[in-house]
């Protein structure tokens, strides 16, 4: 999954779950997130869950245009899409 949005990062766990379960159902073998580096708690939480670490991202901005964290929430993105 690329893009993922919570409005409230408190449900980051039912969300995996709730993701788990439509794989499971659809027939995936597997679900892959790609979690920045900033979001530490959902990423202590995947690993909690079971989930792997597959590969790490370099995330690199220009100075003056880093990235903005949201204020609340969680919001997964791939930067090139």
């Amino acid at each position: 999954m690329l893009k993922l949005v919570l409005e409230d990062e408190s449900r980051f766990e039912e969300m995996v779950q709730a993701i788990g379960d439509f794989a499971r159902r659809s027939g995936t073998r597997r679900v892959a997130l790609r979690l920045q580096g900033e979001f530490l708690g959902a990423f202590q939480r995947v690993i909690a869950l079971g989930g792997h670490v597959r590969w790490t991202d370099l995330r690199m901005s220009l100075a003056g245009y880093e990235e903005l964290p949201p204020a609340s929430g969680l919001v997964l993105s791939n930067w090139e899409i």
